[in-house]
């Protein structure tokens, strides 16, 4: 009875010893100096037990240590091209829009024409995702309200 717990014990030690994650150094075989005719002899791998425990799968739940709402960051479209503002106005005999004078802000653009006989003003566009860029109106100094901007903006001044 006394010999059965003995190699129960052992038994549970042995599997215990194989639950450890690191695996244990195997001690190298010896080496001869002698000169020998055959191939040196290599170890024979050490049997382990196999593991009884399985690996614990993490699980997400949707309660997580920051329970906060993030929203997603607002995306601006892409400034149009001069040419591209040119189609969406009648514009002047000789009046073209240069590359350097449109600029955007958020979801507007400004371009400002060159050409003869130009006065001081911008033409100014919207763009909305279901519709695209589209003129909107033109003039030399235009009121951030009357274009229903409600914040500083490069493009109009405040009242």
């Amino acid at each position: 009875m006394r010999r059965h717990l003995l190699l129960l014990s052992a038994a549970v030690l042995l599997g215990l010893a194989a639950c450890d994650s690191t695996p244990a150094p195997t001690a190298a075989a010896p080496t001869s100096t002698a000169p020998t005719s055959t191939a040196p002899a290599t170890a024979a791998p050490v049997p382990t037990a196999p593991s009884t425990t399985a690996p614990v799968p993490t699980v997400k739940t949707s309660r997580t240590a920051s329970a906060k709402v993030t929203r997603k960051p607002v995306r601006h479209p892409d400034c149009p091209s001069a040419k591209a503002l040119e189609r969406l106005v009648d514009l002047p005999e000789d009046w073209y829009f240069p590359a350097s004078n449109v600029h955007c802000w958020k979801d507007w653009a400004t371009a400002w024409p060159a050409g003869p006989n130009l006065g001081d003003g911008a033409y100014f566009f919207h763009y909305r995702p279901s519709a695209g860029w589209k003129y909107h109106s033109q003039g030399s100094a235009v009121d951030c309200a009357s274009l229903g901007i409600k914040e500083p903006s490069p493009i109009c001044y405040e009242d």
